[in-house]
């Protein structure tokens, strides 16, 4: 007798919201808001952990699902990696090749570009706005990286420990 597939299991904590538009004569009409998974508190609790009030007040007063953030997000991604396109000609035959590749661009995503949204209304010398990347937003960094400085920067190594011995 042949085994099937092992069934699968959600994780732990993990919430999955969906937003179904409704259209009528190709306009939105309506939009349906449903949990998936998870429960309305753990999803309220998601959202005011992700944007923490100062990223995104719309969120912070309403505290509703909303896909357009991971929209932005995966519109960027498939700006800037040509193997997320349709129909490229880059391809990617490795996992490997996808991994560096996501990796670099998240860490531009947030080190190096400034986010519209993220910026804080005040007058510092002669500007109007101080531009924000993500990272500064979360308090990791305190400036701007740069290209060569985000791949010129030597990342520590982690404390070595001797292999156990067997025998």
């Amino acid at each position: 007798m042949r085994m099937g597939r092992p069934r699968l299991h959600p994780w732990d904590n993990l919430c999955i919201a969906q937003m179904v538009k409704q259209y009528a004569q190709g306009h939105v009409v309506g939009v349906l808001r449903r949990i998936v998974q998870g429960t309305n508190a753990q999803v309220q609790q998601l959202i005011g952990q992700t944007h923490n009030g100062h990223l995104t007040p719309a969120l912070a007063c309403g505290a509703s699902v909303n896909t357009a953030y991971i929209e932005r997000l995966n519109a960027t991604f498939r700006e800037r990696l040509a193997h997320l396109v349709r129909r490229t000609r880059g391809l990617a035959r490795q996992n490997v090749t996808w991994q560096h590749g996501l990796s670099l661009i998240g860490t531009v995503y947030n080190f190096c570009t400034n986010h519209q949204s993220l910026r804080l209304h005040g007058i510092i010398g002669r500007h109007k706005w101080l531009s924000r990347t993500p990272a500064m937003a979360a308090g990791i960094t305190d400036h701007r990286w740069t290209m060569l400085e985000l791949l010129s920067y030597r990342v520590p190594l982690s404390q070595w420990t001797p292999p156990k011995r067997r025998g």
